[in-house]
């Protein structure tokens, strides 16, 4: 299995809200369950600021999603950021996270 990571694009809102639909991806999150594609298509679409997106692809269908958050505007702050990963639950466990995670390096 070939994983590939790409920026996230306005069209992948379908994919992510499927992927944060699911209940092993939403567990231990500060994510609102259920979110709706009206809420993905404006996140991708109006990219605020500081806010870095890739998603995981596994033979073209998007099937993981890492976020940056830098605290941009918070000049003391700056150097910080937060990481948000969620992976679909059918492809939990099979190296898609580990493949997200080491493109942050």
């Amino acid at each position: 299995m070939k994983v590939s990571i790409r920026h996230s694009e306005p069209e992948d809102f379908e994919a992510l809200r499927e992927i944060f639909a699911q209940p092993k991806a939403m567990a231990g999150t500060l994510q609102m369950p259920y979110p709706s594609e009206e809420m993905w298509k404006k996140r991708l679409s109006d990219v605020p600021k500081g806010m870095y997106s890739l998603v995981a692809c596994v033979n073209g269908d998007v099937v993981g999603n890492l976020t940056l958050f830098q605290r941009a505007g918070w000049p003391r702050r700056q150097h910080a950021g937060e990481l948000g990963m969620a992976v679909h639950d059918r492809w939990q466990n099979k190296g898609v996270g580990g493949e997200l995670r080491r493109t942050t390096g």
